[in-house]
């Protein structure tokens, strides 16, 4: 929703997946995970666990190790820069 700066991502990784470390400088994220776990930051997040990345922070060293899946919430200014990221790879 662009009119309220949201963006609400399902987003599942397999097992061993490696999420790239980024800088929130576009607004900041959270989310639930919903199945598996997912280390972050030295922190293991679990099914029901609940993150809040402000903006300024990095999130880096997002591994994981048994797949998952997430709900994520961020900006839709967030959202257009990885969208734009992934289509020069």
């Amino acid at each position: 929703d662009a009119t309220r700066d949201v963006v609400l991502l399902l987003i599942e990784m397999a097992p061993g997946a490696r999420f790239p470390d980024h800088l929130h400088d576009a607004g900041g994220d959270e989310g639930i995970v919903i199945y598996g776990g997912v280390r972050t930051g030295g922190r293991m997040l679990r099914a029901g666990d609940y993150y809040f990345a402000a903006e300024g922070t990095v999130h880096a060293d997002t591994v994981s190790p048994d797949g998952c899946t997430a709900v994520v919430s961020l900006t839709a200014r967030a959202w257009e820069k990885w969208r734009r990221r992934l289509a020069v790879k």
